[in-house]
């Protein structure tokens, strides 16, 4: 019995010491992603124009990074209007595939960026590009200012702040589960025992 205290003790202090750990991780991680430029790793082209741009096999992340107008609480709330994007494939290659990709928004004011597509690329190599929308004449597209199309990656704090969540959540269920195993057992043990015949 002593043992097994001893045991349950363990598992909650090192769970609530990964708790705080993984905790204080993520958010360094997601500090340092806000100002990562892995996100225009490939390149940025402006809104109407036609670009070569040299992309990887797999996925790429197309994100669209501009200042705003106009008066937002934060970044999420920043609508994105409607955008085109065509890709010509060099020859001998298939077209990317584009997957639609509601990602959150960051930044702020001048440096507003979004998720909005996924770029399935089948082969390494130069892909022209157009980016497109209804374009006003000073070159902005609804709220955004001078839009860019970014196409990059993950970055490496993005996929460590993945990690930490894990940890996160995995921490959570050993500081719930092991107080609950207890509960249980104080219950039983103090639960009257049932009598035969009764």
């Amino acid at each position: 019995m002593r043992g097994g205290k001893l045991l349950s003790g363990l598992v909650v202090g090192v769970s609530a010491v990964v708790f705080v750990a993984s905790l204080i991780g993520w958010l360094v991680a997601m500090g340092i992603d806000t100002h990562a430029d892995d996100y225009r790793a490939y390149g940025e082209i402006p809104v109407g124009r036609l670009a070569v741009v040299h992309l990887p096999a797999g996925d790429v992340n197309v994100s669209v990074h501009s200042r705003f107008s106009g008066h937002f609480v934060d970044s999420n709330n920043v609508p994105v209007p409607a955008l085109s994007l065509a890709i010509e494939p060099p020859d001998g290659v298939d077209r990317p595939r584009l997957d639609e990709y509601n990602g959150a928004g960051s930044g702020g004011e001048q440096d507003f960026r979004k998720q909005i597509w996924i770029a399935r690329v089948p082969a390494d190599g130069e892909y022209t590009v157009r980016f497109g929308g209804d374009v006003r004449s000073d070159g902005s597209i609804g709220p955004l200012v001078n839009p860019q199309l970014a196409f990059g990656r993950r970055s490496a704090a993005e996929d460590a702040a993945y990690c930490f969540l894990w940890l996160l959540a995995v921490s959570v269920v050993g500081l719930a589960i092991v107080p609950s195993i207890q509960a249980v057992r104080r219950y039983r043990g103090h639960s009257p025992e049932r009598r035969h015949g009764a």
